[in-house]
C-alpha cells in the first residue's frame, strides 16, 4: 500500500458550474503548485470550471505535505477552495466531488472536514 505521502493521498476531481460568460481556457490557482509543474490546478472552460484530480493538503508556501492526515485533508479542501476563489466561486458552486482514500477507515476524518467547509461555503 502506498503512503500518502507517496502518491498524495487524496484526489479530488471537481466539476463546477458557473454563471460566468468567459470564453476560452483560462488556468487558475497556479500560486498553488510548484514553478515548473505540467499542470493548472484549475481551467475555466467558458462557464465550468475543472479543478485537477490531483489535489494535495501541500502548504501553498512551502509546498510541504503534513505529517498528519486531518491537516492533510485541511489543508486538501482549502488548497481547492483557493482554486475556487481564483475564478471567483466557492464550494457553493460545486455540483461534483470525488474523494480517493487508501485508508477508508479515515473516511468519517475527511467527510466531517469537507461538510464543514461546504457549510462555512454555503453560509456566506
Amino acid at each position: 500500500m502506498f503512503s500518502h505521502q507517496d502518491l498524495g493521498w487524496l484526489a479530488a476531481s471537481l466539476l463546477l458550474f458557473s454563471t460566468s460568460t468567459k470564453s476560452g481556457n483560462t488556468p487558475v490557482g497556479a500560486e498553488l503548485v510548484p514553478a515548473g509543474t505540467p499542470y493548472s490546478p484549475g481551467i475555466l472552460a467558458g462557464d465550468t470550471l475543472y479543478v485537477s484530480g490531483l489535489q494535495q493538503g501541500r502548504d501553498p508556501k512551502t509546498h510541504a505535505l503534513p505529517a498528519d492526515f486531518g491537516q492533510d485533508a485541511r489543508n486538501c479542501l482549502e488548497n481547492i477552495g483557493r482554486v475556487l476563489n481564483d475564478a471567483h466561486m466557492n464550494y457553493s458552486h460545486v455540483a461534483s466531488v470525488q474523494i480517493y482514500l487508501d485508508d477508508m477507515s479515515q473516511f468519517p476524518e475527511v467527510n466531517a472536514i469537507h461538510r464543514r467547509q461546504n457549510r462555512a461555503d454555503q453560509l456566506q
